[in-house]
């Protein structure tokens, strides 16, 4: 009972840990294909007086993708229903040369306005829109949600990293005999304590399996398969094996960072 206990007090700041990480993994992927999604459909508009070439963009903008001349001519057919296909063809040679500019990844809005300075510095280029407006309020959502939880995330493993720390510093001093009588037998600092880093390691795998459990079970369930369809963002962002390698050397490396501490700050005492 009492090593069931010892157990689960490291175990449950293990787990809280683990689960801010886990939630910080899972929106990371959530994020990126938002982003990946609104670079799709997200393109610059351009104006200019004469004909401007993808590598003339790509020379000053290095995350211009691609570069597509826009043909004004339904445009104005759906205005003048009733024009001759002569006078459209004069019509459209008196316009300027239409462009859409599409973008590798999502920029930020710092990013943004130094592409559209850079693209005004043309001087055929007429006119620049960046559709700056609808861009901020998707870019400022995305950035809030990332900081929101990577800071839950953060509070939450200085907190269970400081209830790890006081539940060893406990166990080391419930085991002191045992440890003492180690010492007068010749045993070096570290064979002493390895007690302490057996129960890290063991309660480092069980948590880490305990989130990869409850993930796959979210994963499985209609609320979430359909939350998911919904938002057209696909399972991949549920990577369970690899997630499960991450947790548990970020479960192990902050218990054995536990240990290592109390070990150090007891032996200058």
């Amino acid at each position: 009972m009492n090593t069931l206990k010892q157990h689960l007090s490291l175990l449950i700041p293990l787990i809280a840990m683990l689960f801010s990480l886990q939630c910080l993994l899972i929106l990371e992927r959530i994020v990126a294909k938002q982003e990946q999604f609104i670079t799709q459909k997200y393109a610059i508009g351009i104006t200019s007086r004469k004909p401007i070439t993808f590598e003339s963009v790509r020379s000053k903008i290095v995350e211009a993708k691609e570069l597509t001349q826009l043909n004004p001519k339904d445009s104005i057919m759906k205005l003048t229903k009733d024009i001759s296909e002569a006078n459209l063809t004069n019509l459209t040679r008196q316009l300027p040369y239409f462009y859409s500019l599409s973008l590798e990844y999502f920029p930020s809005t710092e990013r943004l306005n130094a592409i559209e300075a850079v693209l005004k510095k043309n001087s055929s280029i007429i006119s620049v829109d960046t559709f700056s407006k609808r861009h901020l309020e998707n870019y400022t959502l995305l950035s809030f949600i990332k900081f929101s939880v990577i800071t839950f995330a953060v509070i939450l493993a200085l907190i269970s990293f400081m209830l790890m720390l006081k539940q060893i510093e406990i166990w080391r001093y419930a085991n002191k005999e045992k440890m003492e009588i180690m010492d007068i037998l010749g045993a070096n600092i570290w064979i002493r304590n390895r007690s302490l880093f057996k129960l890290a390691l063991i309660d480092s795998f069980i948590a880490s399996f305990v989130i990869s459990v409850i993930v796959f079970y979210m994963a499985s369930l209609q609320i979430t398969l359909d939350t998911i369809k919904s938002l057209g963002i696909g399972l991949n962002i549920f990577q369970i094996p690899l997630d499960f390698l991450k947790l548990f050397l970020a479960a192990f490396i902050s218990s054995f960072c536990c240990v290592v501490f109390v070990i150090l700050s007891k032996a200058r005492t």
